[in-house]
């Protein structure tokens, strides 16, 4: 997660009005950065959800855990305010699915942050450089 840029964003957002410290935030692909993100900027009511099996509940303190697939969300429609994602979709096999889940789930919107959508990521996925989807950090972690 590019951390200050994310950060920017998100103070740019509650300056304008667009987010408030007391919405809910269901982040996705996310873990540790993201807590201490939400944290740091003092939000309320986060929910904070992966795929690591492996993290303890009590890791994301004050904020809850869960173990979610992003292209499966178990949560009901406009549950939350806002989902969230940074860096996170292109480990996805189908990122537009992921998308839609965020979608269902967010009354207000989704704030979404991706670094792969580049001309030179574009170019070396084309050229078969990198693969099309970041499948690999998923499968060995």
């Amino acid at each position: 997660m590019r951390y200050d840029f994310v950060k920017q964003s998100l103070s740019n957002l509650i300056d304008n009005g667009h987010l408030e410290r007391s919405d809910s935030i269901l982040t996705v692909c996310s873990g540790l950065p993201e807590k201490e993100l939400f944290k740091e900027m003092d939000f309320k009511h986060v929910t904070v959800s992966g795929l690591d099996e492996r993290m303890p509940g009590d890791a994301v303190h004050p904020y809850d855990w869960r173990i979610e697939n992003v292209q499966n969300l178990s949560f009901g429609e406009n549950e939350y305010d806002f989902a969230f994602v940074s860096d996170g979709l292109h480990h996805c096999d189908s990122p537009h699915k992921a998308l839609l889940e965020m979608f269902r789930v967010s009354r207000k919107g989704v704030i979404v942050f991706e670094s792969r959508d580049s001309f030179l990521m574009r170019m070396a996925t084309r050229l078969k450089l990198i693969p099309d989807y970041e499948l690999d950090a998923v499968i060995h972690n």
